[in-house]
Parts: structure tokens; sequence; C-alpha cells
């Protein structure tokens, strides 16, 4: 005998498994640039440079959300360094298409022209998520104190 408070349990989840689920998309923000995988400013045959000048160009003060779209166009394929992505632009793949990061960590070192802020705030050029001076290994995290 099901007791009156599990009953209303049970009558949700009969609810819940009989609804049919629909995944729906995000939609896509209006694009403003697009970038194809054969645009590779880089010598290494990056497309670093193309990706992150899209973006900056896409930038702007109180504007609304738009859009870099890596298109599929001319190759599915694109391989990048460190981006960054300024407010209001979002990074858009088309269906299919693959985003790899460098596998040189010098890709993502970060310098004193690097746009993010340091790991502690300093103004320093942060040392978390750094190569060690002879570009052997990371360097260790700080600790956090809380």
């Amino acid at each position: 005998m099901v007791m009156p408070r599990n009953r209303h349990l049970l009558c949700v989840i009969l609810i819940l498994i009989a609804t049919p689920l629909t995944a729906t998309g995000q939609a896509q923000p209006p694009v403003c640039k697009t970038v194809t995988a054969d645009q590779r400013l880089e010598p290494d045959g990056l497309n670093t440079s193309a990706i992150q000048a899209a973006l900056d160009g896409c930038a702007s003060s109180n504007g609304p959300q738009t859009a870099v779209e890596l298109s599929a166009g001319k190759g599915a394929n694109f391989t990048s360094g460190a981006l960054y992505l300024p407010s209001n632009v979002v990074l858009w793949l088309d269906a299919g298409v693959t985003l790899n990061a460098s596998t040189n960590p010098s890709d993502f070192q970060r310098t004193a022209s690097s746009r993010t802020q340091a790991c502690d705030g300093s103004g320093a050029i942060p040392m978390c998520g750094t190569l060690d001076p002879a570009n052997t290994g990371p360097q260790p995290a700080p600790r956090l104190a809380y």
C-alpha cells in the first residue's frame, strides 16, 4: 500500500518519466566576423592570430552580444594558443568544427604584454600557469590563504 505522502512523489516521478525531454541548443548571436581554418597567420600554422583579430574586431563597449564564428567552410580543424574573449563576444563553433589547443606550451606562456590579470592581483607577471625559466615544466601555483 502506498502512503499518501509517497503517492505524490510517485505521481511526480511518473510524470517526469512520461514527459519527453527535448534538447534545445543555444541560439547563435549575430555573427560579427567569420574565421575559416585556412586563415593561419603564424608561421607555425596556428589560427591564434586570425581568431584573436576577429575577437578584437567584434569587441564593443556596452554593445549587444555578437559571435565570432569558426566556420567549417574551408576545413573543420583549428589550432590555437591562448585566446582573450572580450565582453559580449562569444566564440561560436559550427557543427563539426574542432578547436584544438596548441601542443607547444610556450603558446600559453604569460608575459608582461598578456591581457589577463596576475594571479595574485599584484600587477606582476603571473607565476601560476607559467613555465619555469628553462621552459621544461610548469611552475607551481601559489598557495592561497583563506
